[in-house]
């Protein structure tokens, strides 16, 4: 009887352990089946990290590269030639593996291309414009013996880099022609400037000199190094500053003007001139400082002034000689009343004489010393 009620909690026991055995292997399958998740989605993530860690690299050096190219785009001393093949050279190591790429541009109709380019047909072009023109064109190419779908698509993710080097040259390319054409105009100007017959004097917005032409400089008896840096002040009396002052007050409120004005050369000699006087602004209008275009006039002003003497010595000459006509003229007045008076007298007298000889009943007859009749009378007339 005692072995029955064992056998029976013995089975008890063992049918109590059997579920608890059964719970918690359902729980260790279900912590399993959760960690297993866990190492998934863990895996997940670090899978994602690595691919967002790569990603981050790529732009690091996509960055690293872009920044590189715009750093020497900015050397003048180089040619744009040279700077397109640093380009290129440049490029392929945006990417991991640079020596799976070849890149070529071809631009103004020459062609630049790395030491290991060739055409595949994994490959990328894009156009390199200015000003909405198309100048030229950059080709990528996929090198790799066997380019996998993974190749395809890191080119196409690196369209937008590809685009971006070639808008850096199209903008080195129109920064080159600007340059360019920049150079040719200064130099243009500057040949005109420097075999003008006028002066040409820049100054500051400081009024301190920028740039004379030789001819300016040569008008002062300096040469163009002795006048650049110093103030325009420096060339004129202390007459000459406070009428300069209200010109250049003028000139910041954007008034141009032509007057002449006094300088004064190394020597001390003083000059005259004329002045064509420009503001010069930026493009919002701030004032810069000015230009004048300077004649030097001094022959004519010396040639005015005697002009003036002459004419003051002249009109006091009029005027004394109106004077002495004037009273040379009341002098002939008398003398023509005189005259006229005598005249009277003697037409009065002989006006007598002639009664007189006509009174006389003898024939009279009154000759010159020549044998010229001067009178006769009445009755020397009926003869």
């Amino acid at each position: 009887e005692k072995r029955k009620q064992l056998e029976k909690q013995l089975q008890k026991e063992r049918n109590d352990l059997e579920v608890l055995v059964n719970e918690r292997t359902a729980e260790l399958s279900a912590a399993n089946d959760k960690l297993k998740q866990k190492v998934t989605e863990h895996k997940m993530a670090e899978d994602l990290l690595q691919e967002r860690t790569a990603d981050l690299d790529d732009r690091i050096r996509e960055i690293q590269c872009l920044y590189r190219i715009a750093k020497f785009m900015e050397e003048p001393e180089r040619s744009w030639q040279e700077l397109v093949q640093m380009t290129i050279d440049l490029v392929p190591f945006a990417w991991l593996n640079p020596g799976n790429l070849g890149i070529q541009v071809t631009l103004d109709g020459r062609e630049f291309k790395t030491i290991n380019f060739k055409k595949t047909g994994l490959n990328h072009v894009d156009y390199i414009t200015v000003d909405g023109e198309r100048i030229g064109t950059i080709t990528v190419c996929c090198l790799a013996e066997k380019a996998s779908s993974q190749d395809s698509i890191f080119m196409k993710q690196r369209h937008q880099l590809i685009a971006n080097v070639a808008e850096q040259i199209g903008i080195m390319v129109q920064r080159r022609r600007t340059q360019a054409a920049l150079q040719d105009s200064e130099r243009t100007y500057r040949m005109v400037a420097e075999n003008l017959h006028e002066g040409i004097w820049f100054i500051d917005q400081d009024e301190y000199t920028t740039y004379v032409n030789p001819r300016m400089a040569d008008m002062l008896g300096y040469t163009v190094d002795e006048m650049i840096g110093r103030r325009l002040f420096a060339f004129m009396d202390e007459r000459g500053v406070e009428l300069c002052q209200r010109n250049l007050d003028r000139r910041r409120q954007g008034i141009m003007e032509q007057h002449d004005f006094e300088l004064l050369r190394k020597d001390g000699e003083r000059i005259y001139t004329s002045m064509e006087t420009t503001p010069v602004t930026d493009a919002a209008g701030n004032y810069l400082g000015a230009l004048a275009s300077v004649a030097d006039i001094t022959e004519r002003k010396n040639m005015e002034l005697e002009l003036q003497k002459a004419k003051v010595y002249l009109e006091k000459r009029v005027k004394d000689r109106t004077a002495e006509i004037a009273i040379a003229n009341q002098k002939l007045k008398a003398e023509i009343e005189e005259r006229k008076h005598a005249e009277a007298q003697l037409r009065q007298s002989k006006a007598m004489l002639q009664a007189v000889f006509d009174g006389i009943s003898d024939p009279l007859i009154l000759v010159s010393r020549n044998m010229e009749i001067r009178m006769i009378n009445r009755t020397a007339a009926q003869y």
